[in-house]
């Protein structure tokens, strides 16, 4: 049924939501109307087997209803408000006219069918015009058929009462008239409010949507920025643990140097003097070939350092896909946490895997995903500073994806998390270190990172029972990204 009604009234959508309503109302009467006529026509064919004259008027109104509803289909409601009204007129007429009994009854009839038909102008019409014509052709009825067909008759037959029963009734009928013009108004004025207040809900919801939008996407970049800050304290970490570690290859090429310096200069005091001889000469010149060859290797190993921070940089700016060591990403997360994890001289740390193992991903994402989760055992797993942590991977078959992944799990002994706790680790700005400057940013952005590759991550823990991390990364041998 809503189908259909929707199928005439489709086209008032955009208009006001009165002439809308109305359209659907009017829709609905006609609808009933065509309904019960076919009833009555069905039952009467069926008692009778045949179409009297009066069956045939009801196929004029089935006709007037089909011309009102294409009327409301083709948007021109007025005219069809309008035709309806007449319609009923005619109906309620020609069911008083042509009834039998007294005259003087048939004026209250007609008196009590034309008040419905004024309330229903009231409900349906479209403006204040109709109901007015709807008084008028009531009253205009009602005096035809008192004038016309009862007052002659009243007359011949000294019928009393006759003037009083017209009177009270076109009283009536412009008392309806009159409710009607009112009734039309008020509905008219309380949709034109409602329409108002509708538009005014709209502008309002535009507007706290508009400014949802706008703090969603505050939220986002202030997110985003988080994310930036959490990236540059690890590569923060990085660099001191380089710097740290970069040190100590410095200051051994220093003391070699100082040392082959002052053997190269005893070497040639010697030889000023006259007095070198043949062996002091060896001794001398093994001093100064050992400090060349240990600033050599401290030096290498520097660079070597260095090449490791160059590359993690690059890795964390560029993001691209490239063949990389597994091995290599965990001791530069190692080098990054140097100087803490010298600081906690309990804490052990084991890797357990290939050392040759060698995959296709984004290296800067992998180090990234390692680096949150020491960054994250370190500040809560360990309470004591003493501890195991053991980071574990390989590459096995997926045959889900029909290739190879990285299983990567990162497991502690520490102190755990209850399952109110872990539940929500994976929260945006959960954290339960605030106080100590604790963003809460730690495992979503390792939750989301894992997401960007395709895989899969999960947590089990338990209070005193220590965390694990199982992480699953889809890999290509040819080096295409299954995400990102």
């Amino acid at each position: 049924m809503r189908k259909i009604i929707g199928f005439f009234t489709d086209s008032y959508r955009d208009q006001p939501l009165d002439l809308l309503r109305k359209a659907q109302t009017l829709t609905i009467l006609s609808l009933i109307f065509l309904v019960l006529i076919a009833v009555f026509m069905m039952v009467f064919f069926l008692s009778t087997g045949t179409l009297t004259q009066d069956a045939r008027l009801l196929l004029f109104l089935v006709a007037g209803l089909m011309v009102i509803l294409a009327l409301i289909r083709s948007g021109q409601l007025s005219t069809a408000v309008y035709l309806y009204i007449a319609m009923v007129f005619v109906i309620f007429s020609l069911l008083v006219f042509l009834s039998t009994g007294r005259d003087i009854l048939k004026i209250y009839n007609l008196g009590y069918f034309y008040m419905f038909v004024l309330l229903l102008a009231g409900l349906i019409g479209t403006d204040l015009w109709q109901s007015f014509a709807a008084g008028i052709l009531s009253a205009a009825l009602l005096s035809w058929f008192f004038f016309i067909e009862l007052l002659p008759e009243a007359e011949s037959v000294g019928l009393v009462g006759s003037y009083d029963a017209y009177l009270g009734v076109l009283f009536l009928i412009v008392a309806g008239s009159v409710v009607a013009v009112f009734l039309n108004y008020q509905m008219r004025r309380a949709f034109n409010g409602l329409h108002e207040l509708n538009l005014n809900l709209e502008q309002q919801v535009e507007t706290r949507t508009v400014e949802l939008r706008q703090a969603v996407e505050d939220l986002k970049f202030s997110r985003q920025k988080l994310v930036e800050s959490e990236k540059l304290a690890a590569l923060g970490g990085l660099v001191g643990g380089i710097s740290h570690e970069i040190n100590t290859p410095m200051g051994n090429c220093l003391t070699a140097n100082t040392h082959g310096n002052r053997a190269l200069r005893e070497l040639l005091a010697e030889m000023e003097a006259g007095t070198l001889s043949k062996s002091a000469m060896t001794r001398k010149i093994q001093d100064v070939r050992e400090s060349q060859e240990i600033i050599d290797r401290n030096l290498r190993s520097a660079i070597d350092l260095l090449e490791r921070f160059k590359r993690i940089s690059v890795d964390q700016h560029e993001e691209k896909i490239s063949l990389f060591s597994v091995r290599s990403e965990i001791e530069n997360v190692e080098v990054a946490f140097t100087n803490t994890l010298k600081q906690k001289p309990g804490l052990l740390i084991r890797v357990q895997g290939d050392e040759n193992l060698q995959v296709y991903s984004y290296p800067g994402t992998i180090w990234q995903i390692l680096t949150n989760l020491l960054q994250n055992a370190l500040k809560h797993a360990f309470p004591t500073g003493e501890g195991i942590i053991d980071i574990i991977y390989r590459q096995i078959d997926d045959e889900r994806h029909q290739g190879k992944t990285l299983l990567i799990i990162f497991e502690d002994d520490g102190v755990g998390m209850p399952p109110e706790i872990r539940e929500r680790i994976y929260e945006p700005f959960f954290t339960t270190n605030r106080e100590q400057g604790g963003t809460g940013l730690g495992l979503n952005i390792v939750y989301n990172l894992v997401q960007q590759l395709g895989g899969t991550m999960n947590c089990v823990s338990g209070e005193d029972l220590g965390t694990r991390f199982v992480i699953q990364i889809p890999l290509e041998k040819d080096g295409n990204a299954n995400g990102k």
